[in-house]
């Protein structure tokens, strides 16, 4: 009779390693499996960006502008408007695409933003994996103030009426390329933009962020020309231009329109 006790005891501890074994396979299993589930999505993200950019750059050259962004929005600064905002959907005139892609996931739109004079573009979206960048670009923009206006994405907090992260579009709410900084948008419920408060001043001097410089003007005549100017008129704004040697230099610039 003892023997048998023990034995029956035995087993039961058997079984309960067995099922901690199992629930623990389990759930490497579903990590993996969830993983790879991101993993894919973003990987439909990042062909969706490359597409829509060659697609887009197609277009350009085709009508010598970008289209508007859907249903656009006005970016201001000193109450002039740099560029127009929102989303990459079904109001776009993108003739070369049979589909305009959405997000796998949340089934919302890419953010997209042109210039005024409709002759740069980014596109912006969000990527789920933590093991790499966050925010994602795509463009042709290359800023010719560093200090004002690096990229022409902002991030929105309500999608239903645009409005921007803390009602104001002020320049700490830009998007950056690959970091963790003022992103268009979450993949939690509320799909709301991340923002871990890094004032711009701080990000600006940051060596592991991208900004994209001038590589084209070599005089403040040229800048004002491509429409990229953000003075008001008469007020001096430092900008940055190529000088004789191909070296971008800072440049005080005064415009009178």
């Amino acid at each position: 009779m003892h023997k048998t006790i023990n034995n029956k005891w035995f087993t039961i501890v058997e079984l309960v390693v067995a099922m901690t074994i199992l629930l623990v396979l389990t759930g490497l299993w579903f990590y993996s499996y969830t993983q790879n589930v991101v993993d894919a999505r973003d990987s439909v993200r990042v062909s969706d960006l490359a597409s829509v950019s060659s697609q887009l750059k197609l277009y350009k050259k085709a009508r010598w502008a970008y289209p508007l962004p859907g249903d656009s929005f006005n970016i201001l600064n000193r109450t002039r408007i740099v560029a127009n905002q929102w989303v990459l959907n079904e109001d776009v005139t993108l003739t070369t695409l049979d589909k305009i892609p959405y997000d796998p996931s949340l089934e919302i739109p890419y953010i997209y933003s042109t210039t005024r004079n409709k002759q740069e573009f980014q596109l912006a979206l969000t990527l789920e994996s933590a093991d790499t960048g966050h925010a994602l670009l795509e463009w042709d923009y290359k800023t010719v103030s560093r200090n004002v206006l690096p990229t022409i994405v902002l991030a929105v907090q309500d999608w239903s009426s645009k409005e921007i992260w803390n009602g104001n579009s002020n320049r700490n709410l830009f998007i950056f390329n690959k970091w963790y900084h003022n992103l268009p948008y979450s993949h939690e419920w509320d799909n709301q933009p991340t923002d871990d408060g890094t004032p711009f001043a701080q990000l600006i001097d940051d060596p592991n962020i991208r900004f994209w410089q001038n590589s084209d003007y070599r005089n403040c005549t040229e800048i004002f020309e491509s429409g990229k100017h953000i003075s008001d008129s008469w007020v001096q704004e430092q900008y940055q231009i190529l000088d004789t040697s191909w070296v971008l230099v800072d440049t005080n610039c005064t415009f009178n329109y």
